[in-house]
C-alpha cells in the first residue's frame, strides 16, 4: 500500500475521494499524489475534515477545486 492509500485508507475514505483534492489544494500540492512535509502540514494546518466537507457544497469553491486538479494533473 503506497502513502496515499494509507492515507486515505487511515481517514475512511476511498484513494479517489474528492477529499484528497481539496486537501492538495490547501496544501499548494505541486505533484498529484504526493506531499512534501512542508505541503503535508501546511493542509492540515489550513483545513479540517468538516470544513473540507462543507465547502464543497459551494460551487466556487468546486470550481476552483476543479481547475487546480486539473491543473495538477498537468505536471
Amino acid at each position: 500500500m503506497d502513502g496515499m492509500q494509507k492515507f486515505a485508507s487511515d481517514l475512511g475514505i476511498e484513494a479517489d475521494d474528492v477529499f484528497l483534492f481539496v486537501f492538495a489544494w490547501k496544501a499548494k500540492a505541486a505533484k498529484i499524489c504526493e506531499f512534501s512535509r512542508e505541503e503535508f502540514v501546511r493542509g492540515f494546518e489550513a483545513v479540517g475534515y468538516g470544513w473540507l466537507r462543507a465547502a464543497l457544497k459551494h460551487s466556487i469553491t468546486q470550481s476552483h477545486i476543479h481547475t487546480f486538479s486539473l491543473a495538477l494533473a498537468l505536471v
